[in-house]
């Protein structure tokens, strides 16, 4: 403002000092206060994004604490909500939860983050548990830290809370496993499991067994062989197990203080060394087997004192057994025709009639009778009433068979044809399961048999001489007589569905298929009509029509309650956009929280990490260093994208899959990508990765890093421990269908067999009875052989229960529809098998029978406790299972804690049936509305093979 040239004078300078100070320090400060800025809104989206549940807390007295979302979400709090955790707080200020640590509830002030702001020390605690009204609980790990003003004076506290609540579900079901484990060893009866590694040590000791020699679970569990066996009976187990280890499947028996004892050992998990030993009392089947051979004896001895003629001969037709009195009527010494066939002991015309009888008999299960003759020894051609009879092994396949003769006159011999041809025919009517009908040029009933009066309710003398079309609905009567005119006309026969009326009004629909009867001049004269019946099948397909019905209809409110849901989400959306614009506009709470998140962004136990729009990384914690093994040098350098890193199924992943690279391509959160990271020292660490974008200065996306090694490893040792215990259930399994195919094998082989023998005697010696002597003894004897018949019927029942030859022959369906017959026949409850559209292809031995034993155990807790009136058994196959259903309509399971009572392990028993093979049983059941009995397993194989479980474990 001077005009003209001027000399400053020194107190002018200083004041041109002064200013030029001022205004270099106001540009300074407006620098700091734009990078304070940049980095509290980097803070803020770190806040927002992290999982880590963070708490801040405003005063020493946590009158007043700030929750980010992923902590409110962990403790169920509403977003914007603070949290009262003084001392003073009211009840209705007060979390719904409750803290316990080790099971004892924790008070508000001994929480970590009341200690840190109430003492000013760091507090930390492993494990909490979280306890909610709703009944649900969560474990967290949380960690506290003081927060103090510029003067040093505590105004505060911060808390991270980690969700380890599946951690601990981990550990929880890894150790309820090997509890289950050690039960099912435990339950095995008369047995034990045990485990043994390389050195000999035994790892696991279960089963009664084990008292059995004098011995504990103490003694044996961590112990080796040698120090707990003389050194003799030592070397001999340590030279088994060898052989064990070496890959063989040894099985042998033991004889100790009067028992007999059968073990098997085999190779378990190679990779480790491990072999696993089974060992079961079988004294009882050994005293059986003696009882069995002591039989036999007896049965030889009675076959020989036989009078009449018996023997046995095998498939081909060679004798391989004849009696004393086939010796004599044969005329030929058992040594020379033993091995020999009909054709080369009698004449041709005699041995073609016995060889043709004999298929006969064979192609029969239930063989045949007829009238053989044969020039005896004394010259006289003799006629013989023979019976002939195929022997079925123990898998039910004919592989031998007998034959007994008796002398009869040429009278008997006619009137025995004739009565065998009415028997055959009366069997044929009356065990169809469909109805047979016949009737007259004007359609009346002339015959029908039981299976159509039943169909209808009526009784035989009801229905003959009735016109059909009495019994069939009115809008099926014009097209059945249009049909019936036609074939009587022209012999044509036909089929068609129709609907007859019951005798209680009620529909029942079939599929009739009718045939002419021809005169000798070919004229039909009558007809007979197969009526089967297939109400369920219209039932089922009715009862679908309704379900596709039901379905459009649920479509239809799903897709308004989608919309509901959208708009609300839109609501929301705008809501926390509100939100936003509040904060950033807050510059003093800024500043505020730049301190609390910098201490937290150091503190946090998770890997936290700044990265440039190009993915070079800009700052990182200590937390991130020390997960990733490396210094901040190498980080900063991009050392780390020489590492090699794996997808979650162990495949390499490129560095373009990050989680931050997919934030920066895709523009959004990703969320929780498992990475591992390959390390120098070829060990791996699994981390889960969150990144999120962001436009803040030079920052372009947040990454959070979390080490989940422990909780994979506890997944990992969780998925072995299923798969072990699923293998030993298969083998228990097998194990269990061993012995009942020993068992029924000597039932039938000796059992069997001398009651055969014991009723052919009985018969023999009826017959040869003086008049005087069978009106005294007759009932007795009569008595004496039903009882026998009876019990040979018994014998073949259990035979059938423990090993089924009809499974092993004709499959699971054939199985399940005879199983479904003999519960019928035996309980008087009415049954329907809904069998699939296509057969089900052979499943595998095990799978089949698991499925049937299923089944059994299902069809005998209806019998013993449902009171039902109808079961309904499906079977039905898709992509990946077989799946069979069970349904009555009887009263229900009114209590599970009844059906699951201690000594009731039937439901237990089907589960683990399934389990074991990879499938799940599902039970539904309603008081007074049945019960439905669900099961479904994998069908692409049966599992794996003996040799792949022992390799497998």
């Amino acid at each position: 403002h001077w005009r003209e040239a001027h000399q400053p004078s020194e107190r002018e300078l200083r004041l041109f000092d002064v200013l030029a100070r001022q205004a270099a320090d106001l540009m300074e400060r407006k620098r700091h206060q734009e990078a304070l800025q940049a980095r509290m809104e980097e803070i803020e989206v770190l806040f927002k994004v992290s999982p880590i549940g963070i708490f801040i807390a405003h005063d020493p007295a946590c009158a007043r604490i700030t929750g980010n979302p992923a902590g409110r979400r962990l403790v169920g709090l509403p977003d914007q909500e603070d949290v009262n955790l003084s001392k003073s707080a009211p009840p209705e200020e007060r979390p719904a939860y409750r803290v316990f640590r080790d099971g004892e509830e924790m008070a508000a002030e001994d929480l970590p983050m009341q200690v840190a702001a109430r003492l000013g020390t760091e507090a930390m605690e492993d494990s909490l548990e979280l306890r909610f009204e709703d009944g649900s609980h969560k474990y967290i790990y949380m960690y506290a830290s003081p927060l103090f003003d510029e003067n040093g004076k505590m105004r505060g506290a911060i808390a991270a809370m980690l969700d380890i609540t599946e951690r601990k579900q981990s550990e929880e079901k890894l150790r309820a496993n090997e509890a289950l484990y050690r039960t099912i060893a435990r339950g095995i009866p008369g047995g034990g499991v045990y485990v043994v590694d390389k050195d000999f040590r035994y790892l696991v000791a279960e089963g009664t067994v084990t008292e059995a020699f004098g011995l504990s679970r103490e003694m044996l569990e961590g112990h080796t062989v040698s120090g707990v066996f003389p050194p003799e009976v030592s070397a001999l187990m340590e030279d088994r197990l060898q052989q064990t280890f070496a890959g063989e499947t040894i099985s042998f028996e033991t004889k100790y203080n009067g028992r007999v004892y059968w073990t098997q050992q085999a190779p378990l998990l190679d990779s480790i060394g491990q072999a696993i030993i089974v060992t079961l009392d079988i004294t009882e089947r050994k005293q059986a087997e003696d009882a069995l051979r002591q039989s036999e004896e007896r049965f030889v001895r009675f076959m020989q004192h036989l009078p009449g003629l018996a023997w046995i001969k095998d498939a081909q037709g060679h004798y391989v057994y004849a009696n004393a009195a086939a010796e004599k009527a044969f005329n030929t010494p058992r040594e020379k025709f033993y091995g020999k066939t009909d054709h080369e002991i009698f004449p041709p015309e005699v041995a073609l009639e016995f060889r043709k009888n004999d298929e006969q008999a064979l192609s029969s299960e239930k063989g045949m009778q007829t009238v053989e003759t044969l020039q005896q020894e004394d010259g006289i051609l003799h006629y013989s009433l023979v019976s002939k009879f195929p022997i079925p092994d123990v898998d039910g396949r004919a592989t031998v068979i007998g034959g007994i003769a008796f002398d009869i006159t040429e009278r008997l011999r006619a009137e025995e044809a004739l009565h065998e041809s009415e028997a055959r025919l009366r069997a044929i009517l009356s065990q169809a399961t469909a109805g047979i009908v016949r009737k007259d040029s004007e359609g009346r009933l002339i015959f029908v048999n039981q299976a159509f009066c039943n169909m209808l309710g009526y009784n035989e003398s009801e229905l003959l001489g009735r016109p059909i079309w009495q019994l069939t609905h009115s809008e099926d009567v014009e097209e059945n007589k249009r049909l019936f005119e036609r074939l009587m006309l022209e012999g044509l026969p036909f089929k068609l569905e129709k609907r007859l009326l019951r005798r209680d009004g009620s529909v029942l629909w079939v599929d009739v298929s009718v045939s002419p009867i021809m005169t000798a001049a070919g004229k039909p004269q009558s007809a007979v009509a197969v009526e089967v019946d297939i109400t369920a099948r219209k039932q089922a397909e009715e009862a679908l029509q309704q379900l596709n019905l039901q379905l459009e209809s649920r479509v239809q409110k799903r897709t308004a309650t989608i919309q509901a849901i959208n708009q609300t989400l839109r609501d929301e959306i705008a809501e926390r956009k509100r939100i936003e614009a509040a904060l950033r506009a807050s510059e003093a709470s800024a500043r505020a929280s730049e301190e609390k998140l910098r201490t937290l962004f150091d503190l946090l136990p998770v890997g936290i990490s700044f990265l440039d729009p190009q993915g070079q990384i800009l700052q990182m914690n200590a937390a991130l260093l020390n997960i990733v093994k490396l210094s901040k040098e190498q980080l900063l350098s991009q050392t780390y994208q020489s590492r090699k890193y794996l997808r979650v199924d162990g495949t390499s992943m490129p560095l373009t899959e990050f989680a931050s690279a997919r934030a920066l391509r895709e523009n959004r959160t990703v969320y929780n990508v498992e990475t591992g990271v390959l390390l120098e020292n070829g060990q791996v660490i699994w981390t889960s990765i969150s990144a999120a974008p962001v436009n803040v200065a030079d920052v372009g996306v947040v990454v959070v890093t979390v080490d989940i090694t422990d909780n994979k490893r506890a997944e990992q040792a969780l998925q072995e421990s299923h798969r072990r215990l699923r293998i030993l259930s298969q083998r228990l399994v097998e194990v269990q269908e061993e012995e009942r195919r020993a068992l029924a094998r000597e039932l039938h082989d000796r059992v069997g067999q001398t009651l055969a023998a014991l009723n052919i005697n009985l018969i023999i010696i009826n017959s040869q009875l003086p008049a005087d002597s069978l009106q005294q003894i007759g009932a007795r004897m009569n008595d004496s052989m039903k009882l026998v018949a009876e019990t040979i019927a018994l014998v073949r029942d259990v035979m059938t229960d423990l090993r089924p030859a009809v499974l092993d022959d004709y499959g699971l369906e054939a199985a399940l529809e005879a199983q479904l017959s003999k519960f019928t026949s035996r309980y008087n409850i009415k049954t329907v098998f809904e069998k699939p559209d296509r057969p089900v292809p052979r499943l595998g031995a095990s799978i089949e029978m698991t499925f049937l034993r299923i089944a059994q155990e299902a069809l005998m807790n209806i019998a013993r406790h449902s009171y039902a009136e109808h079961v309904t058994l499906s079977l039905r196959q898709d992509e990946q299972d077989v799946c069979l259903m069970i349904k009555d309509d009887g009263i229900g399971i009114e209590s599970w804690q009844d059906a699951n009572r201690p000594g009731s392990h039937g439901l237990t028993i089907m589960r683990e049936r399934a389990e074991a093979f990879g499938g799940k049983l599902r039970v539904k059941s309603v008081p007074n509305q049945g019960t439905l009995v669900e099961v479904s397993i994998p069908w692409k194989n049966d599992g794996p093979s003996q040799a792949q479980k022992e390799q497998s474990l």
